[in-house]
């Protein structure tokens, strides 16, 4: 392996803690490979024989090192590789496995969380709410532990530690805390802030292994514990001892490895030891615990139960959009925001290398790519009184959780109500606005052309998973008519104030401070794009004048931009734009117990397979995912002049 400066492979070992192994885009094949990989614990169990031979059937990417933008080794900066699980894979249509939060809150027992002090560690790593997990998490639980009829598993098991329950964190397994080398803090102070939260990851571990029929060699609970300071790193990991004659479980932490960043061997064996525990987590503690999870819901003994593996399809709906397509040498123009723009924009390839001054290297630690080169792309979450039905049907899933609509359903609306002003656009408005960003013509329905719609918008930009520079509106758009429909599903069981002010808080603009609008934020040379990007820079998008009274409303002269240092807007819209219709199972299977007990009940034994028999989706219209995407070349000439945008920002 080639030797690099300590610095470097600090950003190599940030970048493989956030994305693991990386794969290349072209060909789906992972770059590199663990030199240790994680062993499944059972030898005779039929996943692991099948795990091993698909690691002996596994070859390395054979691309040349310039067709690899998705590489790691392409490194801009400590800031970006921070922020990039912020930058959500699913621009390229992948199934992340694994999802993070940062600086968030962990609930604690009532018994401790009143003695410690409100911080949540740094960063957080645990599984992403695939439609598998949806699925097990929505599924009702076998006969012998249930508590009240139709009991499903998320009924029963608490599987995040976090109080936001919108776009769940499964089960988390690794933690990170870092201190800057100049703190006063020492390793003991940082275990001793971690220790609470591993122990609450472990209980989530623990008390799921507790459903696992009696007798059955179940999954241990293990929690990794990433800390540094400086350039100094340690690892620990979090494990669960089960007291004996009555003695308390126990829980502990134990140091597995120490060194410095700025020793090449020392950094060479975090690489090794990241790449250890993203493969553990892949190929052994994730499927563990869907076979836990399916053992709640099936009653099989943990050893024997078999998950089916096939090919993980796309969260899009356009699959073709999965892989980059090949560097295109023929530019067929855009029509831009700007109508100066229109008859002279010069047809120029929209390939790297074209763009670029030098010949891209071919060079393992790196590539080049060019700031001139920018998506825009334009994410709505669209719903009207017609969509609202078929994106419902998908929130509840295929067990109909009415549980999940009514949770959906008030975060929603209480989303759009948190607002002192809301904007107030029609649907010629919204695709006037997609139109000016990416170019792509909406046609409106007629029916619901005049109705008005409350809109939140946001606009962002970052470098998505091939590094492309990115820039991206992302807007809630819902009508008035669905908004009242939502209020039927979401249950309030109080007056809810935000409702009542709403009326008060709509603000109309014209499609002049749209346009206005949008082509400030289209704005921007290629040096002021790359500059945002690499600062993560998120905006959002508010009315001005700012309402003084609540008897008086002025008319929107321009909008405003403010800025925020995380996306609300985006986090919140892709969460529902990821959801997908499920596909009915082609047999129906249950146990000789569960059928037992429906016909227990006074069923007939034809009435319970009908009756668990999975029916197709009634409605499979999802305009409701409203995503549209252009590459442009950016000119020096578009460059954003502040002295002509001081009113607006």
């Amino acid at each position: 392996m080639m030797c690099c400066e300590g610095l470097q492979w600090k950003l190599l070992a940030l970048g493989i803690l956030i994305t693991g192994t990386p794969p290349d885009p072209n060909c789906r094949a992972k770059v590199w490979e663990s030199e240790i990989q994680a062993s499944w614990y059972h030898d005779n169990d039929e996943y692991g024989q099948r795990l091993e031979e698909r690691r002996r059937q596994r070859q390395p990417c054979q691309c040349s090192p310039d067709q690899r933008p998705k590489d790691l080794f392409v490194v801009y900066s400590e800031k970006i590789l921070q922020d990039f699980a912020d930058c959500d894979s699913y621009d390229l249509g992948t199934n992340p496995l694994f999802d993070d939060r940062a600086d968030e809150f962990v609930i604690y027992d009532d018994l401790v969380k009143s003695h410690l002090p409100k911080q949540g560690p740094d960063r957080v790593f645990g599984l992403q709410n695939t439609q598998s997990f949806d699925s097990l998490l929505s599924s009702p639980v076998r006969p012998d532990i249930q508590k009240r009829p139709d009991d499903t598993v998320s009924n029963l098991l608490k599987t995040t530690p976090f109080k936001t329950q919108a776009d769940l964190l499964l089960f988390p397994f690794l933690v990170l805390e870092a201190k800057s080398e100049s703190s006063s803090r020492g390793f003991e102070a940082i275990l001793t802030q971690t220790f609470f939260p591993i122990r609450t990851l472990l209980q989530l571990q623990d008390d799921l292994r507790l459903y696992v029929p009696e007798g059955e060699e179940a999954f241990e609970p293990l929690v990794w514990f990433l800390a540094s300071r400086g350039d100094a790193w340690r690892l620990y990991c979090g494990t669960v001892l089960k007291g004996g004659n009555g003695e308390p479980t126990k829980y502990e932490t134990t140091m597995l490895w120490a060194g410095s960043l700025l020793l090449k061997d020392d950094a060479l064996q975090l690489v090794l030891i990241v790449d250890y525990i993203m493969d553990w987590a892949r190929d052994v503690y994730r499927i563990a615990i869907l076979r836990q999870l399916k053992s709640m819901v099936t009653g099989e003994p943990f050893d024997q139960i078999s998950l089916a593996y096939s090919t993980m399809s796309s969260m899009r709906r356009d699959v073709s959009r999965w892989i980059p397509a090949p560097p295109s040498t023929v530019f067929n123009g855009l029509e831009t925001a700007s109508e100066s723009h229109e008859d002279n924009t010069p047809s120029k390839p929209l390939d790297h290398q074209a763009l670029l001054d030098i010949q891209i290297p071919s060079t393992e630690l790196g590539s080049l790519r060019s700031a001139s080169k920018s998506n825009c792309r334009f994410a709505c979450l669209y719903l009207t009184e017609g969509l609202l039905p078929s994106f419902l049907q998908v929130i509840a899933g295929r067990r109909d959780s009415k549980d999940n609509t009514a949770k959906a359903s008030r975060q929603i609306i209480n989303f759009v109500s948190q607002f002192d002003d809301t904007l107030l656009m029609s649907q010629g408005d919204l695709d006037l606005i997609e139109s000016l960003w990416t170019g792509t013509v909406t046609s409106s329905n007629p029916d619901e052309n005049f109705e008005d719609f409350y809109v939140v918008m946001e606009a962002s930009w970052y470098f998505n998973p091939s590094w492309d520079l990115t820039r991206e509106i992302s807007c809630l758009a819902i009508t008035k008519s669905a908004f009242n429909t939502l209020k039927t599903y979401a249950k309030f069981k109080v007056r809810h104030k935000g409702i009542d002010s709403l009326p008060q808080c709509e603000r109309r603009c014209t499609r002049g401070v749209i346009r206005q609008c949008i082509e400030c934020l289209r704005s921007g040379s290629p040096w002021q794009n790359l500059l945002s990007a690499i600062s993560c820079t998120v905006i959002t998008v508010y009315p001005l004048p700012t309402r003084r009274r609540d008897d008086f409303t002025p008319p929107v002269d321009v909008l405003g931009f403010g800025y925020v240092k995380y996306s609300q807007v985006r986090s919140f819209v892709t969460k529902f734009l990821k959801k997908s219709l499920w596909k009915p199972k082609d047999k129906t299977r249950l146990l000789t117990s569960e059928v037992r007990y429906y016909m227990s009940l006074g069923y007939t034994r034809e009435e319970v397979f009908k009756m668990k028999t999975e029916k197709p989706p009634k409605h499979t219209d999802t305009s409701w995912k409203r995503i549209s995407e252009q590459s442009i070349i950016v000119l020096e000439e578009d460059s954003h002049i502040c002295e002509n945008a001081k009113d607006v920002l």
